[in-house]
């Protein structure tokens, strides 16, 4: 039963293309970094972005309201949905 509704999670709908359009490109960027394996820490992130712990903090709240999600696994699935980051679950080499 799992098995339908994963690969349902992965394919695009309609909305994705309005909400991809409402990412700024610090959001983008966030959102790439945070699906990363091994999961970077906040402090790693901020350090890269060049911004503070804090605010960092403050963007990942607002980031997750914007994309209605409320787990990092919830983001990576919105994040291959649209196209931001490879699904891991797929084979062969990463584009």
């Amino acid at each position: 039963m799992h098995g339908p509704l994963f690969i349902w999670a992965m394919e695009p709908t309609a909305r994705d293309a309005a909400m991809l359009a409402l990412l700024t490109e610090q959001e983008r960027l966030y959102i790439v970094l945070v699906c990363r394996t091994p999961e970077p820490a906040k402090a790693e992130i901020a350090e890269y972005m060049g911004l503070a712990t804090k605010t960092v903090d403050v963007h990942s709240y607002k980031l997750y309201k914007k994309l209605e999600v409320h787990t990092r696994k919830d983001l990576y699935v919105v994040a291959v949905r649209l196209g931001l980051v490879p699904c891991a679950c797929r084979k062969g080499p990463l584009p």
